[in-house]
């Protein structure tokens, strides 16, 4: 086991989701930076997928953004590129993945790759992990160091933090709403990984792990770091075919988990949405019965004023009229024509 900086000055770090860089290998960076290497970040998600108490929130991707920006600041890298690859579904952006890390390769040329772990139980570290590891296979002239999450990495290489853990701890703290409103939590987490690798020091201390590969595995090798050795009878080709179908079988129950947490917050979004129509074609119907009412009042009042009109003007208009044509007048006798025309006429078919 070996104990210090791998020798590096160029120092190339891949992060799933914002917030892995500070909490696997802050420490880390913090000591190269200081040392006079350069270090360039690559956070390949945008961070969106983050389960939180009362659901998906639009502003989720701009708020961890910045704290990225905030603990990158901290830890001091001056080079920070982001892909913003939709959250826990990196499987299915392999070939956007792969160019932005062989673009890093061609344009920073890093010595040292520092990545998360092929065998990771998350999809989206073990994503990043093994096509970084396809990567170190297809292109020579660096080294490649798996590095730490919450469940412990099988390692090779301690390097020492314990000067610059205030660092680390305070870049933890920027990621708010990243580590679910809860930082401390995670800070003591890791904080307590990193004090376990005192042990094997025999000095108090705090330590973070790493895998280093100075040349590619093989797939049997990979298997055999993994499972401490373990020897199969055949040669390990059914254990690695059975690890394979686990891991295919856990990402396949994490993306259904994932895809029914989005319909159940679609669906919930659904009846939020029906429950305001339903308020609203309420209110609609109340402002409609209310003007139905008013419309009603005041046709009530104008046949009330009609009435009244009628009862009003019809004796003054026949008394006028009798007074325009006499009874037995020619005027009058016209008038009376006139009316039987009309009468006549108006009931008439009308075929007629």
């Amino acid at each position: 086991m070996n104990i210090g900086l791998p020798a590096a000055q160029r120092i190339l770090v891949l992060a799933p989701h914002p917030d892995d860089e500070s909490l696997s290998c802050g420490g880390t960076i913090v000591r190269y930076i200081r040392e006079g290497a350069i270090v360039s970040l690559l956070v390949v998600s945008d961070g969106a997928a983050i389960e939180e108490p009362d659901g998906y929130h639009e502003d989720v991707v701009v708020i961890r953004r910045q704290e990225l920006t905030a603990a990158a600041a901290i830890l001091g890298i001056s080079q920070l590129h982001e892909l913003e690859l939709p959250d826990g579904q990196l499987i299915h952006h392999l070939g956007r993945i792969q160019e932005a890390i062989r673009a890093q390769l061609a344009d920073f040329r890093p010595d040292l790759i520092l990545s998360p772990s092929p065998i990771d139980g998350h999809s989206d570290h073990a994503t990043i992990g093994r096509m970084t590891l396809q990567l170190f296979r297809e292109t020579p002239g660096w080294a490649l160091a798996f590095y730490e999450g919450l469940a412990p990495l099988r390692f090779n290489w301690l390097v020492e933090i314990t000067d610059v853990a205030p660092l680390k701890e305070k870049a933890i703290h920027c990621y708010q709403r990243s580590l679910f409103r809860q930082p401390t939590l995670f800070w003591e987490a890791f904080h307590a990984l990193n004090v376990a690798k005192s042990a094997f020091v025999h000095r108090p201390g705090l330590f973070e792990a790493f895998w280093v590969l100075h040349t590619p595995p093989t797939d049997y090798e990979i298997i055999e770091w993994a499972t401490y050795g373990f020897q199969p009878h055949d040669n390990g080709q059914p254990t690695l075919r059975t690890v394979q179908q686990i891991d295919e079988l856990l990402f396949a129950l994490r993306e259904k988990t994932t895809i029914l947490t989005h319909v159940q917050q679609q669906h919930d979004t659904l009846q939020r949405e029906n429950t305001e129509l339903q308020r609203q074609l309420h209110e609609q119907a109340a402002v409609d019965t209310a003007l139905r009412q008013t419309v009603g009042s005041r046709t009530q009042g104008l046949q009330q004023e009609h009435s009244l009109f009628s009862l009003k003007f019809t004796p003054f208009l026949r008394h006028h009229v009798q007074r325009a044509f006499p009874i037995g007048s020619p005027r009058r006798a016209v008038l009376d024509a006139v009316k039987r025309r009309i009468i006549q006429y108006t009931s008439k078919s009308p075929s007629e």
